[in-house]
């Protein structure tokens, strides 16, 4: 295991610097549930940390979120994935304080408005997460819905 952990240490910068100088970049957030971080109180002191845990059943409120930063440039795509206690956001904003590239790169996002970048960028909002909003409204105002999702069709006609 060392092994492999000092490969990936070394990796990872370039990496990084490679995802950085993308001209797009995917990401999201997926929630999962942290039993152990360097960064959490040690086990001596689970007695002072914020949440406690009951065994297998995980709240939302204990899920942390697990960003992924997919770079889509070329031939050689970078998927990176973290755990710990940002938001994809956030972790985007620490991946573009490595950009040399000078054009504004395309970044889509589920539109979640932690989401945000400090940085310059193209942004648009994943579809989908739109769409779903449509059918929700379509109880109140199926025309103007019917209208938009057909014009969403006509978008993705193959």
């Amino acid at each position: 295991m060392n092994q492999v952990s000092t490969s990936v240490v070394l990796v990872l910068p370039f990496l990084s610097k490679h995802a950085a100088n993308s001209s797009q970049f995917y990401v999201d957030d997926t929630y999962m549930s942290i039993k152990y971080h360097h960064d959490a109180p040690s086990r001596d002191n689970a007695d002072k940390s914020p949440t406690t845990d009951t065994g297998n059943s995980t709240s939302k409120s204990q899920a942390k979120p697990f960003p992924t930063v997919i770079s889509a440039d070329g031939q050689h795509p970078v998927v990176l994935l973290s755990t710990g206690y940002k938001q994809a956001g956030e972790e985007m904003d620490a991946l573009l304080t490595l950009r040399s590239a000078p054009e504004k790169p395309l970044y889509l996002t589920d539109g979640l408005a932690a989401n945000k970048l400090k940085f310059d960028v193209i942004h648009g909002n994943c579809l989908e997460h739109a769409r779903r909003k449509f059918y929700a409204l379509g109880k109140n105002h199926k025309q103007q819905v019917d209208h938009v999702l057909a014009e969403l069709k006509k978008d993705y006609a193959i």
